[in-house]
């Protein structure tokens, strides 16, 4: 039989192979079929373009504390986070081979994360699903799901946003500051942009959430503008991963504040310092992060009837 092969130049290339039967052997060196070993390689072997397995492989390959902390440079915290408490009582099916062996762990494993939750089996538990109507869903957008729940006698017991899975179930509540939501989707590996069509939802019901969550998306639109030219850089890419952590870990208040962007500023003037990036690209996003925070800060100094001229930054 002949085949058309495209090499790396598009140009067909014809070659010619043979399919007759005896042109194979039809078992392996210890008397197994081939077809026999080929399915059992193909039952246990990952996915290429998949970063899931099965629970066993992924156990095996897991990573502990020290292992992670060494190889990513992440805190204990975040260390702790992305290995266990994303999982909590489901179980862990992310290739830690594969994640482990990529240029940027901690990245892939929260697109791990990610996937195995969009690929999800119900939970037998309906007390942890979203739908269920104690749990008090209001309104869901993707992995985001606003609910509130009532007292018996009709008052107000809790309003929040919760990240659930593909099935609907709980994964966590995202909290109700914005650098923890940020930080709770930044972990998940999930994309905040998909709450946005909750934001007016939640400020109806709580107005303080409502503006946190607003807050936490647009400082997560900020981080992606800054990371978004330097996305092929492997160093530059983990330094601001882990700077994005930095941020999300920091208490800044709902509205932002002339501390808040400071410490912003700080914090991305730190990472410009010490990142390596090999590209121009790399070094003009950050620096253009850093002149659009420092002029909001002017504004909002300006905008202060009792400004101190001298905390103005030159």
């Amino acid at each position: 039989m002949s085949t058309t092969i495209n090499n790396s130049s598009n140009i067909p290339i014809t070659a010619s192979i043979d399919t007759t039967a005896s042109s194979t052997p039809s078992t392996t060196t210890d008397g197994t079929s081939f077809a026999d070993a080929l399915a059992a390689a193909s039952s246990t072997a990952p996915t290429l373009s998949s970063l899931l397995t099965t629970s066993t492989d992924s156990s095996a390959h897991r990573p502990n504390m020290k292992q992670f902390m060494d190889a990513t440079g992440v805190s204990e915290s975040d260390a702790s986070e992305l290995l266990y408490g994303v999982v909590g009582s489901n179980t862990d099916t992310r290739n830690w081979n594969a994640i482990m062996s990529s240029s940027d762990p901690i990245t892939t494993a929260r697109n791990a994360t990610a996937q195995m939750y969009d690929n999800n089996t119900p939970n037998s538990d309906p007390t942890t699903n979203i739908n269920t109507q104690s749990n008090g869903l209001i309104a869901q957008s993707g992995d985001f799901a606003l609910q509130q729940t009532l007292n018996s006698d009709g008052t107000i017991n809790h309003t929040g946003i919760d990240l659930v899975d593909n099935t609907g179930t709980i994964l966590r509540n995202a909290g109700s500051t914005p650098d923890k939501i940020q930080h709770n989707a930044w972990l998940f590996g999930l994309d905040l942009n998909q709450a946005s069509s909750l934001v007016q939802q939640t400020k109806q019901l709580s107005s303080p959430l409502g503006d946190a969550l607003s807050q936490a998306i647009i400082q997560t639109n900020a981080l992606d503008t800054q990371t978004s030219d330097s996305s092929q850089t492997t160093d530059t890419t983990t330094t601001l991963d882990q700077a994005q952590a930095t941020i999300a870990n920091d208490t800044t208040t709902a509205i932002p504040t002339v501390d808040s962007i400071t410490t912003q500023i700080n914090q991305l003037s730190g990472t410009l310092a010490k990142s390596t990036p090999t590209n121009l690209n790399s070094y003009l996003s950050l620096i253009n992060q850093i002149q659009t925070l420092t002029t909001q800060l002017q504004a909002l100094q300006a905008s202060s009837v009792n400004t101190d001229p001298n905390a103005l930054v030159s």
